[in-house]
């Protein structure tokens, strides 16, 4: 067993170019490692000065929970579970509650909301700004509550001019990851350990990268932090970040099985459907 961690944060920057055997390179090449001091190729991360203003109050549109084929599989063929979801439009990349990974067996989700607009402040406790502000043209967004406790989650997804603009986009958030502390202290919050780069996930196809950070204090439960984690992804000119945030004291997983880590070929694949 590989504990992930306990009380402490954690995390490397990753970046690599599209592919379909699942290589990965580019400019901003992320480590692999907590430990590296590697950083993408230089970007200007948007500050949180700049987010967008929120706008009129008026309630927020819902979509539905997911426009995949609903066409029926043949439980007899072997490649059904294998092939590539089927979506159609922004909203269609957001997974949908019942196939988002839980935080452990008894925790799953179940989609609470579906909005074309961004929360401010953003859902993911290190984004400094909105993926709008950031140089996305439209952008869709999925609340999601724990089928047990108080654990939440929140997917954005975002389209960009192009895949330039969209790896742009992907590099500021690796930036937001490392200046973490600055928007922890905007939430009344402090760092439980080191705050870390994010690291870097293997994917079929454009880049991802996750990781996690412990904050503090929690009211009334000192020996508990807040526990954040992410997977952003980028596949073409699409850009999405998955956010989790629960309270607990410790955050053990084995190697390569976090919920971020495992949500990743299923995000990935719902970016490249839409293509």
């Amino acid at each position: 067993m590989a504990l992930v961690g306990t009380l402490a944060g954690c995390g490397n920057s990753s970046d690599s170019s599209d592919s379909s055997d699942g290589s990965n390179g580019g400019d901003d090449q992320p480590s692999s490692t907590p430990t590296t001091t590697s950083e993408p190729e230089p970007s200007e991360p948007s500050t949180s000065e700049s987010r967008e203003p929120t706008g009129t109050t008026e309630p927020e549109p819902t979509e539905p929970e997911s426009t995949e084929s609903t066409e029926p599989t043949d439980p007899t063929d072997p490649t059904a579970s294998t092939r590539p979801p089927v979506v159609t439009g922004l909203a269609g990349v957001l997974v949908p509650g019942a196939k988002l990974p839980g935080l452990n067996a008894e925790t799953g989700w179940q989609t609470q909301s579906t909005t074309s607009r961004e929360s401010d402040p953003p859902p993911w406790v290190c984004q400094q700004a909105s993926l709008l502000t950031n140089g996305a043209v439209s952008v869709r967004q999925r609340t999601y509550t724990a089928t047990a406790g108080d654990a939440t989650a929140s997917q954005v997804v975002a389209r960009t001019v192009d895949p330039r603009s969209a790896k742009r986009v992907y590099g500021a958030l690796l930036g937001n990851a490392r200046e973490c502390a600055q928007q922890l202290a905007d939430r009344d919050r402090k760092p439980v350990g080191q705050v870390r780069p994010l690291s870097t996930v293997d994917v079929r196809t454009g880049q991802a990268a996750w990781g996690v950070v412990f904050s503090g204090p929690v009211p009334g439960s000192p020996d508990e932090a807040y526990i954040d984690s992410v997977l952003v992804a980028r596949v073409g000119d699409l850009v999405s970040v998955l956010s989790m945030s629960s309270v607990g004291q410790d955050y053990n997983y084995e190697t390569g099985q976090t919920p971020p880590e495992q949500a990743a070929p299923i995000v990935v694949a719902r970016m490249s459907a839409l293509g």
